[in-house]
């Protein structure tokens, strides 16, 4: 059934809903007392609601503790570990006649949120009659009831109507829920049951018609909804908005304080991001060129230096015409390395070096022989004449 399909329980389903909302709400709070394995807090739409629209966990938690007291087990069942518990039980019921259906809507694996909603809200209403049948813990709860009841005081265990009307009609309604049940007076041996009210404003309505009537009866009803009913719904309702309130809050802070989830660092997916590049919005013909591309210019070839000594001084007629045109006017001469017996050009040679070169006369004795092994141990290099001296 969907959740958009309406609501619409027989006579005998509404009177089978309310026993079963009975029923917890009377023995809900002998669970200290005698043992009896608690039921899960639930109002009567909510209930409607699980059969209707399948909510599985509010009806686990039903059916495992109704499954447990009919079987008087010590420990209860947990989870949804009750289906084959159930079979057994039914099968067992069967035997005895005790099951109003002739087959065990379980048989042949069937889990029990696969069925309809009037098959699982009987199979509901069988098991509370077999609580109060079988199980010891339910039968020393209506025991307790009995004796520490006084004459004044209302048996919890005995159903008692909360009133009539003037058209003999008896209604029912159980602990603090708006949901009020009329019972219509009927000679066959089924129920006539109906539901009257679901809210707290249909029970105010409904309270409202009642004050129409000069009825006795229908004042007294009137009057117990007045007294009783209303501000005991009221209360409840009250209490349920302060836990829903401090539930938002709490939730609120939770999140409040949870801090916020970071990027892993072993990401197997690169992040690629997009930006506009400028160069695409240049026309194509523009052309982009990097300065650190250029060739390098090419210099004017240079004739390589002579080493100057007194015999070939006069053959050389060098003027500055003949000074290749160098930056800074810079002439470089080998220098010796005695590691790599190589000659490199690092000397600098000034202008006035070229105008007034140096010869041997020029020289110190001692620099002459240093010079003379020097040339002499080095190898010839091209364009270099040795000369001995």
């Amino acid at each position: 059934m969907n959740d958009t399909d309406p609501v619409s329980w027989t006579s005998e389903e509404q009177w089978e809903l309310a026993f079963v909302y009975g029923f917890v709400s009377v023995f809900g709070s002998a669970t200290d007392l005698t043992g009896v394995h608690g039921f899960p807090p639930f109002q009567p739409d909510m209930l409607e609601n699980a059969l209707l629209r399948n909510n599985p966990d509010l009806m686990d938690e039903l059916l495992c503790a109704f499954v447990s007291n009919a079987l008087n087990r010590k420990k209860a069942i947990e989870g949804n570990h009750y289906n084959r518990a159930l079979f057994d039980l039914i099968n067992t019921k069967l035997k005895s006649f005790d099951f109003d259906l002739n087959a065990n809507p379980l048989a042949g694996g069937t889990d029990f949120h696969s069925l309809t909603p009037n098959i699982k809200l009987k199979i509901l209403r069988s098991l509370v009659e077999w609580q109060l049948q079988d199980c010891h813990a339910v039968r020393a709860a209506i025991d307790h009831f009995c004796k520490n009841t006084s004459k004044n005081e209302t048996n919890p265990a005995r159903g008692i109507p909360m009133g009539t009307d003037n058209k003999k009609h008896t209604y029912w309604q159980f602990d603090d829920s708006p949901w009020l049940w009329r019972e219509k007076p009927s000679n066959k041996p089924k129920y006539q049951f109906e539901t009257v009210c679901k809210s707290m404003n249909e029970l105010r309505d409904f309270a409202e018609d009642l004050e129409k009537s000069g009825s006795r009866t229908d004042r007294q009803l009137l009057q117990r909804i007045h007294d009783d009913v209303i501000p005991r719904v009221e209360q409840y309702q009250r209490a349920q908005e302060r836990k829903d309130r401090a539930k938002a809050r709490q939730i609120a802070m939770e999140m409040a304080i949870t801090p916020r989830e970071l990027r892993p660092r072993d990401r197997r997916k690169n992040v690629r991001y997009t930006f506009d590049d400028p160069l695409d919005e240049m026309d194509e013909s523009d052309e982009y060129e990097d300065p650190s591309l250029e060739s390098p210019p090419v210099m004017p070839e240079r004739s390589k230096p002579t080493r100057s000594s007194r015999r070939i001084h006069a053959k050389l007629n060098t003027s500055e015409e003949d000074v290749p045109d160098v930056e800074d006017n810079a002439w470089h001469r080998p220098e010796y390395h005695p590691e790599d017996h190589t000659m490199t050009e690092n000397i600098v040679m000034t202008e006035n070096t070229v105008d007034s070169p140096v010869t041997d006369v020029d020289m110190h004795p001692s620099d002459m022989e240093n010079r003379t092994l020097m040339i002499a141990n080095e190898s010839p290099a091209e364009g270099i004449e040795i000369v001995d001296i």
